[in-house]
């Protein structure tokens, strides 16, 4: 997988475009207090939230919302 990535500009794209926001929602962590591992677990419990939020629920919200559209359904 790695060599394709490497040798399709479009394809190192596309994963660079998925992989991003994972990596910012990861960075919540720098900011726990070095040795406290309440600060590292809560944060490590928001990171997680956030990388499901945006690879889970934001992606069925939106496939809920398009076959909404489709089928002709009222806007609610």
């Amino acid at each position: 997988i790695a060599d394709a990535v490497s040798q399709s500009p479009e394809l190192r794209a596309a994963v660079r475009a998925l992989i991003s926001p994972m990596i910012a929602s990861l960075s919540v962590m720098s900011t726990a207090e070095p040795g406290s591992e309440s600060d590292i677990l809560g944060l490590g419990a928001l990171a997680i939230a956030l990388n499901v939020g945006m690879y889970v629920a934001a992606p069925v919200a939106a496939a809920a919302w398009l076959r909404r559209r489709l089928r002709g359904a009222p806007r609610c």
